[in-house]
């Protein structure tokens, strides 16, 4: 599971880079990637949850793998195409910095619909008697684990996730919607008809 994102982007990449390759553009290959991306982020609202087959998670994140192995290889080509030869060093690395800032936005948001809400569920569905364990069961995984499969307190542990997790998705998904007006702003650029500049990049 935590691996098919990373294994599955690389993948599809080399084909991304086959396809531009063919058809000398990679703008239609984004504005395909992109509904994929978000319907595999939407499904996970309804399958991310309790009792909810494993195999339902796994399609989810298939789809996801399958669009931001694409998107990586069509945003940088976007980027290069339009580029001179000595800013493609410095865009690439603006690139990565957006990421990153992205992805600490994306934790920051996610954390805190994980502390409002974990606590106040975990507060609704406990039973009377693991009340007073509230505040041991929020803070520690380990102390989650030790109560048994299948027992009341378990079930309300797992009930408590299920909805912070379907939160989170729904952000998630909600950001993802936007990325359909940023591909259609892109320039499309015919690669195969750019000249080659000869020489390294950095």
């Amino acid at each position: 599971m935590a691996n098919i994102n990373t294994v599955g982007g690389c993948f599809v990449a080399i084909i991304t880079g086959v396809l531009i390759h063919w058809t000398g553009t990679y703008k239609w290959l984004a504005l395909l990637a992109v509904p994929m991306q978000i319907l595999g982020s939407g499904l996970m609202i309804y399958f991310r949850q309790p009792n909810t087959n494993i195999g339902y998670v796994v399609m989810c994140q298939i789809f996801v793998a399958l669009s931001s192995g694409t998107l990586v290889v069509c945003v940088e080509m976007a980027v290069m195409a339009v580029a001179q030869h000595g800013q493609i060093a410095a865009l690439i690395a603006l690139i990565s910095l957006a990421a990153n800032i992205g992805g600490a936005v994306g934790s920051a948001v996610s954390g805190a619909i994980w502390t409002n809400t974990l606590p106040r569920y975990l507060a609704l569905y406990l039973p009377e008697s693991a009340q007073g364990e509230l505040d041991a069961i929020y803070g520690s995984l380990d102390v989650q684990l030790s109560h048994a499969v299948g027992g009341e307190v378990r079930n309300a542990i797992v009930r408590a996730y299920g909805v912070a997790q379907q939160r989170m998705c729904i952000a998630g998904t909600s950001v993802l919607v936007s990325n359909l007006a940023w591909v259609y702003m892109w320039k499309n650029v015919r690669v195969s008809e750019v000249e080659q500049v000869k020489g390294t990049v950095w």
